[in-house]
Protein backbone atom coordinates (compact mmCIF):
# COMPACT_ATOMS: atom_id res chain seq x y z
CA UNK A 1 0.00 0.00 0.00
CA UNK A 2 1.75 3.22 -1.26
CA UNK A 3 1.37 6.20 -2.83
CA UNK A 4 2.75 7.59 -6.37
CA UNK A 5 2.83 10.63 -8.46
CA UNK A 6 0.67 11.23 -11.21
CA UNK A 7 4.22 10.97 -13.30
CA UNK A 8 5.04 7.84 -12.20
CA UNK A 9 2.44 6.42 -12.83
CA UNK A 10 2.13 7.62 -16.66
CA UNK A 11 5.93 5.59 -16.64
CA UNK A 12 3.68 2.68 -15.32
CA UNK A 13 0.70 3.26 -17.28
CA UNK A 14 1.91 1.49 -20.92
CA UNK A 15 2.77 -1.76 -19.20
CA UNK A 16 -0.15 -1.98 -16.54
CA UNK A 17 -0.84 -5.78 -17.38
CA UNK A 18 -4.67 -7.88 -16.92
CA UNK A 19 -3.39 -8.08 -13.42
CA UNK A 20 -4.04 -4.54 -12.45
CA UNK A 21 -6.88 -2.04 -12.87
CA UNK A 22 -7.29 1.87 -12.65
CA UNK A 23 -10.30 2.83 -10.35
CA UNK A 24 -11.89 5.55 -10.29
CA UNK A 25 -13.52 6.50 -6.79
CA UNK A 26 -15.15 9.76 -7.63
CA UNK A 27 -18.82 9.91 -8.47
CA UNK A 28 -20.50 8.80 -11.55
CA UNK A 29 -20.71 12.59 -13.07
CA UNK A 30 -17.23 13.43 -12.02
CA UNK A 31 -16.45 10.23 -13.85
CA UNK A 32 -18.45 10.93 -16.88
CA UNK A 33 -17.06 14.55 -17.24
CA UNK A 34 -13.43 12.88 -17.72
CA UNK A 35 -11.59 9.92 -16.35
CA UNK A 36 -8.42 8.12 -17.65
CA UNK A 37 -9.05 5.76 -21.11
CA UNK A 38 -9.54 1.91 -19.58
CA UNK A 39 -10.16 2.61 -16.28
CA UNK A 40 -13.28 1.51 -13.89
CA UNK A 41 -15.43 3.97 -11.85
CA UNK A 42 -16.20 2.49 -8.15
CA UNK A 43 -17.37 5.75 -6.27
CA UNK A 44 -16.00 6.24 -3.05
CA UNK A 45 -19.58 6.07 -1.73
CA UNK A 46 -20.43 2.53 -3.28
CA UNK A 47 -16.56 1.02 -2.71
CA UNK A 48 -17.81 -1.97 -0.38
CA UNK A 49 -20.31 -3.14 -2.89
CA UNK A 50 -17.49 -3.20 -5.51
CA UNK A 51 -15.30 -5.13 -3.27
CA UNK A 52 -15.99 -8.23 -5.45
CA UNK A 53 -15.19 -7.02 -9.10
CA UNK A 54 -11.35 -4.95 -7.76
CA UNK A 55 -10.57 -8.73 -5.52
CA UNK A 56 -10.18 -10.01 -9.61
CA UNK A 57 -6.93 -7.99 -9.74
CA UNK A 58 -3.95 -8.40 -8.47
CA UNK A 59 -3.02 -4.73 -7.93
CA UNK A 60 -5.36 -1.43 -8.11
CA UNK A 61 -4.06 2.02 -8.49
CA UNK A 62 -6.56 4.01 -7.14
CA UNK A 63 -7.40 7.60 -8.03
CA UNK A 64 -9.98 10.89 -8.01
CA UNK A 65 -9.81 14.69 -8.84
CA UNK A 66 -6.72 15.39 -5.69
CA UNK A 67 -5.66 12.30 -4.35
CA UNK A 68 -7.81 12.65 -1.11
CA UNK A 69 -10.72 10.48 -1.86
CA UNK A 70 -8.54 7.80 -3.51
CA UNK A 71 -6.41 7.47 -0.28
CA UNK A 72 -9.44 7.00 2.01
CA UNK A 73 -10.55 3.90 -0.62
CA UNK A 74 -6.98 2.93 0.27
CA UNK A 75 -7.32 2.46 3.83
CA UNK A 76 -10.59 1.05 3.37
CA UNK A 77 -9.76 -1.44 0.53
CA UNK A 78 -6.43 -2.41 3.15
CA UNK A 79 -9.04 -3.95 5.09
CA UNK A 80 -10.01 -6.06 2.21
CA UNK A 81 -6.52 -7.22 1.95
CA UNK A 82 -6.79 -5.86 -1.70
CA UNK A 83 -3.33 -5.04 -3.17
CA UNK A 84 -4.18 -0.75 -3.89
CA UNK A 85 -1.32 1.96 -5.13
CA UNK A 86 -3.06 5.69 -4.43
CA UNK A 87 -2.33 8.01 -7.25
CA UNK A 88 -1.67 10.69 -4.49
CA UNK A 89 -1.69 13.72 -7.13
CA UNK A 90 -5.04 12.49 -8.65
CA UNK A 91 -6.38 13.15 -12.29
CA UNK A 92 -5.62 17.15 -12.07
CA UNK A 93 -2.11 16.13 -12.34
CA UNK A 94 -2.63 13.09 -14.53
CA UNK A 95 -4.01 15.74 -17.09
CA UNK A 96 -0.36 17.31 -17.56
CA UNK A 97 0.97 14.05 -17.75
CA UNK A 98 0.04 12.91 -21.58
CA UNK A 99 -1.84 9.67 -20.15
CA UNK A 100 -5.28 9.54 -22.61
CA UNK A 101 -8.34 11.44 -20.54
CA UNK A 102 -11.24 10.86 -21.85
CA UNK A 103 -13.23 14.18 -21.62
CA UNK A 104 -17.39 13.98 -21.68
CA UNK A 105 -18.52 14.12 -25.45
CA UNK A 106 -15.81 12.09 -26.77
Amino acid sequence: MKNITAAEFAKILPNLDSESMVVDVREIKEYEESHIKDSINVPLSNIGQGLAVLKKYKTIYLICESGARSNYAREVLKTADIQTINISDGLNAIKKTGVVVIEEGQ
